[in-house]
C-alpha cells in the first residue's frame, strides 16, 4: 500500500461526502488522473472543482497541480510485473536474498498487525461464528488463500463453500445464498472485476460481505460490510500471502475457541471420512 494511499485513508473519515467521492476516484483511476486538468477531473467524477481543490489542501498540497505532480510521480513508479522482474536485483547472492525475503514478510506482518482494530476482528468472528453457510471467495492470485481458507475454516465448523469457478460453475455455487449467509472475500491488487461482480450479487441477496484486501479503498470497500487491511508487499513480482494466510489461521483459532465443542465435533467427523476413505499415511 502506497504511503498516497494511506494517508488519504486516514483522512477519509474527516472528509465530506463530495470529498470522499474525489478519494474513492482518484485512488481506483489514478493512471487516467494524472492527465485530468481540474476541470476534467471534477467534471468526471460529478463535483465542483473547489472540492477537488480541497480535497487536495486536505492532504497537505497547496493544490490541485500539487496533487496532480505527485500522482504523476507514483505513476513512473509503478511498473507492470515483467518489469518488476526487470528491475529486480538478481545480484543480491542467495544468503542475503533468503534474509530479505524472510524480513520483508516479517514487515508485512509486522505492519498487518498494528494496523489491526480489535474490534473489528471480532465483529469478523462473530459474522463467521452466527453465519448459516460462509461463501469463500478469491480469484487468480487470492485463490490460493481462499482455498486454504476454505480448507481450515471447514475442518472447525459446517457449511464452509469455496466458490472455485472450475467449469464456470460459480453460479450454481452461490445460487442458494441467502440471508444470514456470510461471504468472506480475498482481494488484493490487481484486483479482479469478476471478484466485485460475485460479491456485490451476493450482498443483493443480503449476504454480508466480510473484505480482506490491501487498501480500505479497493474495488471490494462500496459492498463490503467489514473490511480488514493486510500488507502484502512482494520480494520481486508478486504480493505475497503471508500476512493474509496468518489472518485466515486466527480466524480458525479464533473460532474454535469460541465453540470448542462444536470444533471437535466437526474435526471428528473430517478426521472419521479420512480414515474411511484409507487416504495415505492417516
Amino acid at each position: 500500500m502506497s504511503t498516497f494511499q494511506k494517508e488519504v485513508e486516514s483522512r477519509y473519515d474527516d472528509m465530506t461526502e463530495a470529498q470522499k467521492k474525489v478519494a474513492h476516484y482518484v485512488i481506483r483511476h489514478y493512471e487516467q488522473v494524472a492527465f485530468f486538468t481540474l476541470e476534467d477531473l471534477a467534471e468526471e467524477i460529478g463535483v465542483s472543482t473547489t472540492t477537488v481543490i480541497r480535497f487536495a489542501r486536505s492532504l497537505g498540497y497547496n493544490g490541485y497541480s500539487d496533487l496532480l505532480s505527485h500522482i504523476q510521480q507514483i505513476i513512473k513508479m509503478k511498473m507492470d510485473l515483467p518489469q518488476r522482474l526487470e528491475e529486480f536485483d538478481t545480484s543480491i547472492d542467495g544468503d542475503s536474498l533468503l534474509v530479505q525475503t524472510f524480513e520483508r514478510d516479517i514487515e508485512n506482518l509486522n505492519k498487518t498487525l498494528n494496523s489491526l482494530d480489535p474490534h473489528k476482528t471480532n465483529m469478523f468472528v462473530k459474522e463467521l461464528l452466527d453465519a448459516h453457510t460462509i461463501y469463500v471467495l478469491g480469484l487468480r492470485s487470492s485463490f490460493s488463500i481462499a482455498f486454504y481458507c476454505a480448507a481450515v475454516l471447514g475442518q472447525v465448523r459446517e457449511n464452509v463453500r469455496l466458490v472455485h469457478f472450475e467449469g464456470d460453475m460459480a453460479p450454481e455455487e452461490i445460487i442458494g445464498a441467502t440471508a444470514g449467509d456470510v461471504c468472506l472475500t480475498f482481494s488484493f491488487s490487481r484486483y479482479t472485476q469478476r471478484t466485485v461482480d460475485i460479491a456485490k450479487w451476493l450482498h443483493e441477496q443480503k449476504v454480508k460481505i466480510l473484505a480482506v484486501s490491501d487498501q480500505a479503498l479497493s474495488p471490494i470497500a462500496d459492498i463490503a460490510d467489514l473490511i480488514i487491511t493486510c500488507e502484502v508487499k512482494g520480494m520481486v513480482f508478486k504480493n505475497s500471502v503471508v500476512a493474509p494466510i496468518t489472518l485466515v489461521n486466527y480466524f480458525v483459532a479464533a473460532l474454535a475457541a469460541a465453540d470448542k465443542t462444536k470444533a471437535l465435533q466437526t474435526l471428528s467427523k473430517n478426521d472419521g471420512l479420512l480414515k474411511e476413505g484409507k487416504y495415505f499415511a492417516i
